[in-house]
């Protein structure tokens, strides 16, 4: 009883927003569990914790400490361990590793649904939706949130439902459907001037978003000052509740809206702040989902040291990485400037010898991730085999 009794204080923490504190008592819980027996809570609360250390920002220490619960939970787990693959997945996601992401994500729904642990299930077609929309596949996106609001329909959560009508507004937003987006923040009921509570931060970032967008297409100072004033609260509340993970986000946001007021000094700023807390956990979709604009200040900031350089140049080859997934045909463009860089340097690794795994622990990137790159880089140049291509890099004198 103690070890539940300490994993509903964690709950409790985590849904004021006090991540710190959550991820000590989803510890202590993990510990009196696993000391009386109890794996069932154990794994539990130690996924609870790896999913707190995300909210902390600490991507890297929360993929250990999840990839600890897996081995933990062994080859036959049991469905609790969905939430554990699930939330890897946004790791995954975060990294923009697509394929680990939507690899990991699927298997953690089919466990939740084994115990028709709908919740889980639910934040996993959200994950799901999002890697869809990164892999330029739009329809699909929107498919899988139809699917979570249905789900959440019959579940009888409405604050669940409310959640992915905001997540459907985040995809309509990145598929340029801003009249859609704007008649959810409409119908939404939420206000710039609300108490926003932990557990509808994302709702009220989506409408942070929408006024954001309102503000940039037509051009009206109305909507930014209100997006800006609503980002300025979750900032204080994020700050506070040590949630690194939600401050970059909320910086990315504000780094728009400074753009969008015309305000390019405080932006740059702003974004080299979101870049120095981003770049040890090696943030990326938090960057790439926020459009052209990002990219393009991205191109404008001015590095002071060789590991901020590096990490913007990263961020800026991933962007195109993502134009070329979204490009339907290559054939009118000359070959050198289809492949792109991360394409590049799969080829480059490829003409030394390098196996599958040897490159992708070269680019800390999944096995699966790399066998895409190379299906991409023999469709770009018209081969079917690994000597092909190298033997068509050569002549491009590319090597």
């Amino acid at each position: 009883m103690r070890g539940v009794v300490a994993w509903l204080v964690a709950q409790a923490y985590r849904h004021v927003g006090d991540a710190a504190a959550a991820v000590q008592a989803f510890a202590q819980a993990a510990q009196l569990s696993q000391a009386a027996g109890n794996p069932f809570f154990a794994l539990l609360a130690a996924s609870n914790r790896a999913d707190q250390l995300i909210d902390q920002g600490k991507l890297q220490q929360a993929a250990e400490a999840h990839r600890h619960v897996q081995a933990m939970a062994g080859e036959k787990p049991l469905p609790v361990v969905g939430d554990s693959f699930v939330v890897s997945s946004v790791i995954f996601l975060e990294w923009n590793d697509l394929e680990a992401a939507i690899n990991t994500v699927v298997h953690g729904i089919e466990l939740a649904r084994q115990a028709s642990i709908q919740d889980v299930v639910l934040s996993g077609y959200f994950v799901l939706a999002r890697a869809k929309q990164a892999q330029q596949d739009p329809g699909g996106a929107l498919d899988v949130i139809q699917e979570a609001l249905e789900l959440a329909q019959a579940y009888d959560a409405p604050h669940r439902y409310a959640e992915a009508l905001a997540w459907q507004a985040r995809l309509w937003l990145l598929q340029g459907k801003l009249d859609a987006a704007v008649c959810w923040a409409q119908d939404s009921g939420l206000s710039v001037d609300d108490k926003v509570s932990y557990l509808q931060e994302n709702e009220y970032l989506t409408l942070a978003r929408v006024l954001i967008a309102q503000g940039q297409a037509e051009k009206r100072q109305p909507p930014l000052a209100q997006a800006a004033q609503l980002l300025a609260r979750l900032l204080q509340a994020a700050q506070a509740g040590g949630r690194m993970c939600r401050v970059i986000e909320v910086l990315t946001l504000q780094v728009l809206t400074c753009a969008a007021q015309g305000d390019h000094p405080q932006a740059l700023a702003t974004l080299e702040r979101a870049l120095s807390l981003a770049e040890p956990e090696g943030y990326v979709r938090t960057f790439l989902d926020q459009g052209p604009a990002m990219i393009e200040l991205l191109g404008n900031v001015k590095a002071q040291d060789e590991r901020m350089k590096s990490y913007v140049h990263r961020l800026l080859f991933a962007s195109d990485e993502q134009k070329d997934l979204s490009a339907s045909s290559f054939t009118s463009q000359p070959l050198v400037k289809v492949l792109s860089e991360r394409e590049r340097q799969v080829l480059r690794l490829v003409a030394a010898h390098r196996s599958n795994q040897e490159i992708a622990d070269a680019l800390c990137v999944s096995s699966n991730t790399v066998k895409t790159h190379l299906k991409r880089i023999y469709a770009k140049l018209n081969v079917r085999s690994r000597f092909e291509a190298v033997e068509q890099a050569k002549k491009l004198d590319w090597l």
